[in-house]
C-alpha cells in the first residue's frame, strides 16, 4: 500500500502548475473533494524568500492610496476647470443676448455656478478625508502622500481644498468621514501583513 500511495504522490508531482491549475479547478467544479485535496498534496513543496510583509504590504497600501486619490482629485480638477471655462465664455453673453435669449443663458450660468460649487465639496471632501484617515492611522499626511502627484504638481490646489472657508468641514463632516472610511478600506485590501497604525513611530 506505501509503494502505491508513493506511485501515485509521483504522478501528481509530474503534473505542472498549468495542469494542476485546471485540474483543481475542474475538481472544484464537479465537487470532488478528494482529488482536490489529493492535487493540493502532491504539489511541489517550496521555500521562498521574501521582503517583509509588514513592509511590502503596508508600500503596497500607501501606492493604492495615492493611485485612488490621484485619480479622483484630478478627475474633480479637470471638470473643475471644464465648468470655470464654460462660466467664462457663458457670462460676457448676458449682454449681447435679446430679452428670449437671456433667460435660458442665465439658468445655464445659474447650473454652472451650483456645479462649480458642488465640485469645491468634492474636491474638499477628497483632500480634508485623506487628511482624517491619515490622522486615523498615525502618520503625517504629506508622508502618506509621498507617493502621489498632487504635492509635486498641485500643491497650491491641494493646500486650498484642504483648508477650506470656516464652517466648511462642519458642513461635509459626514461625506468627509465617508471618504476617510474608503480610503481604510482600501489599505485593509493590500494586504495581510499592512500595518495598521504608526503612532508608536509617529515622530
Amino acid at each position: 500500500m506505501r509503494n502505491m500511495d508513493k506511485r501515485i504522490h509521483n504522478l501528481g508531482a509530474d503534473m505542472s502548475a498549468p495542469e494542476r491549475v485546471l485540474a483543481a479547478l475542474d475538481a472544484i467544479t464537479a465537487d470532488d473533494d478528494s482529488t482536490l485535496d489529493w492535487l493540493k498534496k502532491t504539489a511541489p513543496h517550496k521555500s521562498y524568500t521574501a521582503t517583509d510583509g509588514a513592509y511590502s504590504d503596508t508600500m503596497n497600501a500607501a501606492h493604492h492610496v495615492a493611485l485612488h486619490f490621484d485619480r479622483a482629485f484630478y478627475k474633480g480638477m479637470v471638470e473643475a476647470t471644464t465648468v470655470i471655462a464654460a462660466q467664462l465664455i457663458a457670462m460676457p453673453r448676458m449682454k449681447d443676448v435679446t430679452d428670449e435669449e437671456r433667460p435660458a443663458l442665465a439658468d445655464q450660468i445659474e447650473r454652472l455656478e451650483t456645479r462649480a460649487d458642488d465640485l469645491t465639496d468634492t474636491l474638499t471632501v477628497l483632500a480634508v478625508g485623506l487628511e482624517t484617515f491619515a490622522h486615523r492611522i498615525g502618520i503625517d499626511l504629506h508622508r502618506l502622500m509621498a507617493l502621489s502627484l498632487v504635492l509635486d504638481l498641485d500643491a497650491d490646489a491641494f493646500e486650498r481644498y484642504r483648508n477650506p472657508p470656516d464652517g466648511t468641514t462642519e458642513r461635509l463632516a459626514d461625506d468627509i468621514s465617508g471618504v476617510a472610511d474608503n480610503f481604510a478600506a482600501i489599505w485593509r485590501r493590500c494586504g495581510p501583513e499592512v500595518l495598521p497604525s504608526f503612532r508608536a513611530h509617529a515622530a
